[in-house]
């Protein structure tokens, strides 16, 4: 995992980064585009998002459907392709929030699992 730290360097206060990986800890300054990346969030998945922007083509499942990993639940368009979109886990449909036809943005929730 990283980790940023102090790192004085002269009396600098630069900030480095200490990475442990397999037999070894480095040390490397971050770049300004790596400190202003969005922190990590952790994936829900009991709710299917829209991975890229598109268009809802079918909704195959309704609210209170069981459904498992090989159901799809949504198929969306993007950039000419059908994308067929199933949960990562087995559960009942709690919510649909998209309909045949409507135009997506990217990380929107679609279907939500119970």
């Amino acid at each position: 995992m990283e980790e940023l730290k102090e790192f004085n360097n002269n009396g600098s206060g630069n900030k480095y980064i200490d990475l442990f990986v397999e037999h070894g800890n480095y040390k490397t300054l971050p770049n300004k585009k790596f400190q202003a990346r969005k922190p990590y969030k952790k994936r829900d998945f009991k709710k299917i998002t829209a991975f890229i922007p598109g268009k809802i083509i079918s909704v195959d499942v309704q609210k209170g459907d069981k459904v498992t990993t090989e159901t799809c639940l949504v198929v969306l368009e993007a950039m000419k392709m059908k994308n067929k979109l199933f949960p990562s886990l087995d559960g009942i449909v709690k919510d649909v929030y998209v309909k045949a036809g409507e135009m997506v943005k990217k990380d929107m929730v679609l279907v939500e699992l119970e």
